[in-house]
């Protein structure tokens, strides 16, 4: 956003500055305001219609913008399809449609054809294929992306959680173990022991979390799956200690990993529910700028209470009048 100020400001005093022009177009697309990149696309393009990056960047505000085939078609007359040169601009476009549209996998595929060593580009496409459902081709695409590059974490998570999806536990497990070059090795250690725990080898997952937090104590996903871990081997008081510590000073933002935890805590001591979820939700008076932590406690919480008042009736009501003073001075 503040580079985007200063692009303007000095594009104000310089309205033909292509430099600041290109920049501004980029960082307006990397901040999702397409219809303000078209627009300045096609400003520069009445002053410089021949100019490379112009046409580019057009290409780009229109594929990102809404109209995919149509900003393919335009990439392919500016630069043609077998110019190696500009494999990088075929997979920042492709990524930049990924969660967005279908088309994303035809760009990819066309950077990765330019260049079959952009192990980027072979993650995005992975992605890709798994946001339509193609699981035969992202699990090769992701095998492609270890190849390429041993250090690529969310490659080796990514691949274990697909073939874990896919009722291979074990084979995720030794995938796990395997990737020893993976650059983030408190990560690998986190996901390894979930899986462990989803085994119900409870000692080897506690092991393995505590050594993922040891590695990286900012690990809030691990934190809150060790606090799964305790609460499910019944060490109840360690468990919320691990969980309030946690909201309140790493800013859990993870609202998926906050559900477990409360699901763990109505399965093994839901007579201890109002003394877990009171310190947790005190953490939100302390932090009055951390609206993302606020937003993932609520949605867990909101989860958790319709589980809970199910299981042990209406003494939920205390709680709900905590999230109505927190929905009341946090409407967003």
């Amino acid at each position: 956003v503040d580079v985007e100020r200063v692009l303007r400001t000095r594009m104000e005093s310089a309205p033909h500055d292509l430099d600041a022009g290109m920049r501004r177009v980029g960082v307006l697309l990397g901040l999702e305001k397409n219809d303000l990149a078209m627009e300045l696309a096609l400003r520069l393009s009445e002053h410089a219609p021949n100019d490379l990056r112009v046409r580019l960047a057009m290409a780009a505000a229109v594929a990102i913008g809404g109209s995919p085939q149509e900003g393919l078609t335009m990439l392919e007359s500016v630069v043609g399809s077998t110019d190696t040169r500009f494999a990088p601009v075929w997979y920042a476009i492709g990524s930049r449609l990924l969660g967005q549209s279908k088309n994303a996998a035809v760009f990819l595929e066309r950077a990765i054809s330019l260049d079959p060593q952009m192990y980027e580009a072979w993650l995005a496409l992975a992605a890709a294929y798994l946001e339509a459902g193609i699981v035969d081709k992202a699990e090769p695409a992701l095998h492609k992306v270890i190849s390429l590059k041993p250090s690529c974490t969310s490659a080796w998570v990514g691949l274990a959680i697909l073939v874990l999806n896919q009722g291979r536990r074990v084979e995720a497990i030794r995938l796990l173990e395997a990737a020893t070059q993976a650059d983030d090795q408190s990560e690998i250690l986190r996901f390894y022991g979930r899986l462990h725990l989803i085994g119900g080898t409870l000692s080897e997952a506690l092991q393995s979390l505590h050594k993922s937090i040891q590695l990286n104590p900012g690990n809030t996903r691990a934190h809150l799956t060790y606090a799964e871990a305790l609460f499910i081997g019944g060490r109840i008081g360690e468990a919320t200690d691990e969980v309030v510590a946690t909201v309140n000073y790493v800013m859990a933002d993870d609202a998926d990993a906050l559900r477990r935890v409360f699901r763990a805590v109505l399965k093994a001591a839901p007579q201890n529910c109002s003394s877990f979820l009171n310190p947790v939700l005190e953490t939100f008076h302390h932090h009055q700028k951390a609206v993302i932590a606020k937003r993932a406690l609520t949605l867990a919480t909101l989860s958790f209470l319709k589980e809970w008042e199910s299981a042990v009736g209406d003494e939920s009501d205390s709680l709900i009048m905590v999230l109505e003073d927190i929905a009341t001075r946090y409407p967003d």
